[in-house]
């Protein structure tokens, strides 16, 4: 059961994650990383977002709209996630996956491996579309479609595999990844190993 506060304790700790995303922002800009520092101003943006609607929902509550605060509790879930109690699949969360996984497709490509690139960088543009239909959930829930807006947050899930999960889109295209990414390890040993006789 949600309530006003409960919306205001959400938005204390979607606001703080805000900060915490600006601020990995800000490092990734000093070191020169502006993909990294790109993605983690999403990640901050869709805290700011969920923050903003928690604080609508707690308002909506106080004035005794029960259901307007409920519809706006749910787009800020499905936009920020958590009120830190337990993890969801949520836009920020997605956002969040992308750039780890930037990092990787980096150091693929840093490493020559123009195919592990491409997966991690196809693991992205999944996450990319999680990301959307999240938003589109949140959408859905203010208008009052509750309905549509859980149609919505599952699709996200499923592409996503849910929030520590590895099924999905996304989850097929990790595990891809990782096994080539132990295949070349394994390759390079192999090359490598006589030579320390």
């Amino acid at each position: 059961e949600y309530s006003e506060w409960s919306s205001n304790s959400g938005a204390t700790y979607q606001l703080g994650r805000g900060c915490y995303a600006f601020k990995k922002m800000m490092a990734a800009i000093q070191s020169g990383a502006s993909e990294q520092a790109e993605l983690w101003k999403k990640i901050g943006e869709q805290h700011q977002q969920a923050a903003q609607y928690h604080g609508q929902a707690a308002v909506a509550y106080e004035q005794g709209n029960k259901q307007e605060g409920n519809n706006l509790h749910a787009a800020a879930l499905s936009i920020g996630g958590s009120d830190g109690l337990s993890r969801r699949s949520s836009a920020a969360e997605h956002v969040r996956r992308s750039a780890n996984h930037l990092e990787k497709a980096i150091l693929a490509a840093a490493a020559g491996s123009s195919k592990l690139e491409w997966l991690w960088r196809k693991v992205i543009e999944e996450h990319q579309r999680a990301v959307e239909y999240h938003h589109q959930a949140a959408a859905a829930y203010i208008h009052g479609n509750e309905t549509e807006g859980k149609r919505l947050n599952e699709a996200a899930a499923a592409i996503g595999g849910g929030p520590m999960g590895h099924s999905g889109t996304t989850g097929k295209l990790e595990i891809e990844a990782w096994n080539f990414e132990k295949e070349m390890k394994a390759q390079q040993e192999r090359t490598t190993w006589p030579s320390t006789w």
